[in-house]
């Protein structure tokens, strides 16, 4: 298992599965292009390992869910579902979490990309106005999903934390095709609309 390094332990090396050794300082740098469904990031065509940013901010965001309705959802970037985020095996991804959730709640990232205990909540948890950071190597390929591990945890992917991460294999990535879209099933559930003294219904809705 390579370890996950949050806080000031930035420099630490990192344990390849056999037993090599990759100084952090040294890999290049990038920022990760992130992007909304129903988007995917591009391929990633390079052929070295690199240092890939990934900055996750949670907010609240008033949202429109159906033609009658709104709904205030818990958000990653103000979307849900939240970015799609793409890396390669070999990759370091140094995700960082900033809470400026109005109503106080604590935030973290669950990534099942991610090894090491939580897949990185342990490192990412974020209490309101705080920023968390975490290292985690890029194992093995697959599309993940992310989410919220803050408790209560069905509450928090309820309302909106969750997201996939791509990691691309280290050598070719997967066949090219006409194009790619980043779709997640859900749903938001929520209590009936309140009706006011003179029988008007609200226009917003709050999660049940």
């Amino acid at each position: 298992m390579v370890p996950a390094i949050g806080g000031d332990h930035k420099h630490k090396i990192f344990e390849t599965v056999d037993d090599e050794t990759l100084l952090i300082s040294k890999l290049p740098k990038e920022d990760a292009i992130l992007t909304t469904a129903p988007n995917v990031p591009p391929s990633i065509t390079r052929d070295h390992p690199a240092l890939v940013r990934v900055p996750l901010v949670t907010t609240n965001k008033l949202a429109q869910l159906t033609s009658q309705y709104k709904y205030e959802q818990w958000t990653f970037n103000g979307t849900v579902p939240g970015p799609f985020i793409r890396a390669k095996v070999g990759d370091v991804v140094e995700l960082s979490l900033t809470n400026k959730d109005p109503a106080g709640n604590p935030h973290n990232i669950d990534c099942h990309a991610f090894t090491g205990p939580g897949g990185g909540a342990a490192v990412t948890t974020a209490e309101e106005g705080e920023t968390k950071i975490g290292r985690f190597k890029l194992l093995y390929p697959g599309l993940y999903v992310y989410h919220c591990a803050a408790a209560p945890v069905p509450v928090h992917i309820a309302n909106g934390m969750y997201g996939l991460m791509y990691v691309q294999p280290e050598g070719n990535d997967l066949p090219p095709v006409d194009k790619e879209y980043y779709i997640m099933q859900s749903e938001f559930y929520h209590e009936p609309p309140e009706v006011d003294d003179d029988g008007r219904r609200s226009e917003i809705v709050e999660f049940s």
